[in-house]
């Protein structure tokens, strides 16, 4: 509501008639293509397929507001996409027919251009300003997060069929864009000599950049495309599966940053978890391809001694819980029942209650018929189904472990090295 009334209010400043959706929606209009998302409209962002493996010194550099920056420098606006005038129709959105006006500014490019430029050139180089105490660091800090809120939601609500403003081919064309000048990027990073191992949405991963090179590619894209590519974070390594937003990277500061991986999600049983963070600690220590090898063995052997303990069931049962919110009443599953419901319906016949929607349902899986049982109503770990919860540490560790070519025997339960799989040497590239 705030953002549809400030575009109101820049309505009535400039003495604009404000436009019925009908209207705006009446306009000509092509869909270009299809969306690879089921339930949306338009076409999403440009995840490039991650080139699997162990990286050494990757930088991430990435757009800065992407979407707002291109809703300002390409005038992108519900009037100015597919405007009535006949000489801005040679001004096409990249691979369509869509064209963008060139005679006048757009209200919501100017909308979002402004906030932007406050976010960008104000707030986030004052967090940034070691010469500024740390408090206020931090309080800059907070307003360009919030300034980063609005201008994506901005983004976003022009892209939603119940915005006052919805113009389906102006949502398009910003994703379009976006699109466009990553590949156009990885095109200009391939031809300097520049390695890209991945890419998502508004940044690049790029593997042991020339300084020089890396600076020229930024000089490009501000010149080419108008728009400002910096440098977000640097790993001293980073571990990619071939699974797109799945990875871990360990920063030159020594931070684990996690990104999609299983052993990070809230509802993993903390013993898992545990196991999982224990991992991380070990890839933390690793400087080199010498110490990856140590620490493949000691990973090795923390799997083992989990898989064993979950076998003689060594573990407190609150290390099992897994927890998942009820999000609506047990009887109102209908068409499937998840295991958690099943918990939840097992607790409500032995207790004569009703759980309400947002009842945090902790469970255990257990070797009874359901599969399952929630934690009130377990009296012993003899109930416990030790083969399910190992599968579950192997499905939790299995991106990393996919990477690091260990491999786990599922019939005897110990993880080895697999040495049918490529070296992990071939993944390093010096």
């Amino acid at each position: 509501n705030w953002i549809r009334n400030r575009i109101f209010y820049l309505h009535r400043v400039k003495n604009y008639l404000i436009p019925r959706p009908d209207e705006i929606r009446e306009k000509k209009w092509v869909r270009h293509f299809q969306p690879v998302t089921k339930g949306k409209k338009y076409v999403g962002a440009l995840v490039i397929d991650p080139k699997p493996g162990i990286h050494f010194n990757v930088v991430v550099v990435d757009f800065a507001s992407l979407y707002p920056s291109i809703l300002k420098e390409y005038n992108i606006s519900y009037e100015t996409v597919n405007c009535p005038h006949k000489e801005c129709m040679s001004n096409l959105v990249p691979e369509t027919t869509t064209w963008i006006c060139s005679r006048k500014k757009g209200l919501i490019s100017e909308f979002a251009g402004i906030i932007r430029d406050i976010r960008v050139n104000v707030f986030k180089r004052l967090s940034k300003d070691e010469n500024i105490p740390k408090a206020q660091r931090e309080f800059y800090g907070v307003i360009q997060r919030a300034l980063k809120v609005i201008i994506n939601a901005l983004y976003g609500v022009i892209g939603a069929d119940t915005f006052q403003f919805y113009y389906l081919p102006a949502a398009e064309a910003v994703t379009l864009y976006g699109r466009y000048v990553i590949k156009k990027a990885i095109e200009k990073a391939d031809e300097m000599g520049l390695e890209v191992i991945y890419g998502d949405t508004d940044s690049l991963f790029i593997k042991n950049p020339d300084v020089e090179k890396l600076d020229n590619l930024v000089t490009y894209i501000k010149d080419r495309y108008r728009l400002q590519l910096e440098i977000d974070k640097i790993y001293k390594y980073t571990v990619l599966s071939s699974r797109k937003k799945n990875y871990f990277g360990i920063t030159d500061n020594g931070i684990v940053d996690i990104k999609g991986l299983m052993g990070k999600k809230s509802n993993t049983p903390p013993y898992i978890r545990d196991i999982f963070y224990q991992i991380l600690d070990k890839l933390r220590t690793v400087e080199d391809i010498g110490q990856f090898k140590v620490v493949k063995n000691d990973i090795i052997k923390i799997i083992n001694e989990a898989e064993s303990k979950l076998i003689s069931k060594d573990i407190p049962l609150e290390e099992l819980v897994i927890t998942v919110t009820l999000s609506k009443k047990t009887d109102q599953y209908t068409k499937t029942t998840p295991q958690h419901v099943k918990a939840a319906r097992m607790l409500e016949r032995a207790l004569g209650i009703k759980l309400q929607p947002g009842h945090m349902i902790r469970i255990i899986k257990t070797k009874n018929s359901e599969g399952v049982a929630p934690i009130e109503l377990v009296k012993s770990l003899d109930q416990v189904d030790s083969k399910k919860y190992i599968e579950l540490l192997h499905s939790t560790l299995e991106q990393i472990l996919e990477v690091l070519e260990i491999k786990v025997n599922r019939r005897r339960k110990i993880a080895t090295i697999d040495e049918n799989r490529m070296s992990l040497d071939k993944f390093f590239k010096f």
